[in-house]
């Protein structure tokens, strides 16, 4: 299977269509229609020809001004078009055609079918589904890569057509999909790919960076909070290497690291309440009871309900009101952790 490399990724709008999805093309009802690509048939969407430029784009000649009807309070909008005769969206296809210069007043932009000659390049140059350009339109390729670049119109129209078929991956991954079950090419996006492994590379010695000034005390917290400690009371020995083995080992570890982190920065006293609390918790003192949270007095009886959910129970010790009854509780794990050494 060759690749299809694009050098600049393709911004997408809402309501873009981008070739088949997963679901196929037949549970979508896409059916044949006139069209050739490398000598294959494009489809339609409801009889309309799927050129992959079926989708709205902002129109760049819409404008807005300030409306001297508004008033605050009121549906009245606080904008208006300058010109409300301007779309404020057009089609792909006629964004494209801006681009490559193509006129509606142009001789050749709707080419009766008996005055076509394709051999002096003679036929409809209109990109709408309608166009006959559509029935001689061909992305020729060649084995191997590709290579298309976005900010090029003309590269970019071929994209869009290839994009449109059921005959190119959007990513090898989709390689399964039945979808795709004609499919020779796929695409690849370089630059994209490039800043994918770049963003990782530039998490991971964000990651161990923090790691490497993070006190033992606060990994300690960060390992129990994501769930990694294996034993109630680890070494600081094995905290530093299963914490270091956690944001080495994924990118979605080191995220969730991260995320930690920049929770601490801004709110420290979070992290620090949500620590206590899941100690309290693995150590028996919290307990859940009919979808509530308590601490847990002598001989299993309830206590002071604490909450409904992890994030109330965390507010309930933050707050300063129960300053006292989260001495206690800290106490009360302390203590429980001593008598556990004990045993």
């Amino acid at each position: 299977m060759s690749k299809i490399v694009l050098v600049r990724p393709i911004p997408l709008y809402e309501g873009q269509k981008v070739g088949a999805t997963v679901k196929g093309y037949e549970t979508l009802g896409l059916t044949k229609a006139p069209g050739t690509f490398d000598k294959k048939r494009l489809y339609a969407v409801k009889g309309v020809l799927d050129t992959g430029m079926l989708y709205k784009v902002p129109n760049p000649d819409y404008k807005e001004k300030e409306n001297p009807e508004f008033k605050e309070g009121t549906k009245t909008p606080k904008m208006i078009p300058e010109d409300p005769k301007i779309p404020k969206t057009i089609w792909k296809w006629e964004e494209m055609e801006r681009k490559l210069g193509i006129k509606s007043t142009d001789p050749d932009y709707n080419v009766p079918p008996n005055e076509e000659d394709l051999t002096k390049d003679h036929f409809s140059k209109s990109l709408s589904p309608s166009s006959r350009r559509w029935n001689h339109q061909v992305v020729r390729l060649e084995n191997g890569a590709n290579k298309f670049d976005i900010h090029i119109p003309k590269d970019e129209l071929q994209i869009l057509i290839l994009q449109g078929t059921h005959e190119v991956l959007p990513t090898l991954s989709e390689k399964g999909n039945p979808a795709y079950r004609e499919a020779n090419y796929y695409f690849e996006d370089v630059e994209k790919e490039a800043e994918i492994k770049m963003t990782k590379n530039e998490s991971k010695i964000r990651a161990v960076e923090e790691y490497s000034s993070a006190s033992t005390d606060m990994k300690r917290r960060y390992s129990n909070i994501l769930g990694i400690t294996k034993s109630s009371q680890p070494s600081d020995k094995v905290i530093n290497s299963t914490l270091f083995e956690f944001i080495d080992s994924a990118e979605p570890n080191r995220k969730a690291f991260l995320k930690l982190i920049d929770r601490y920065k801004t709110t420290p006293e979070y992290i620090i309440a949500h620590d206590e609390y899941l100690q309290a918790k693995q150590s028996g003192i919290i307990k859940k009871k009919d979808g509530k949270y308590y601490r847990m007095l002598p001989n299993e009886q309830l206590g002071q309900q604490i909450g409904v959910d992890d994030e109330s129970c965390i507010q309930f010790i933050l707050d300063i009101q129960n300053n006292e009854f989260r001495a206690e509780l800290k106490e009360a794990v302390q203590d429980y952790r001593s008598r556990t050494v004990n045993a």
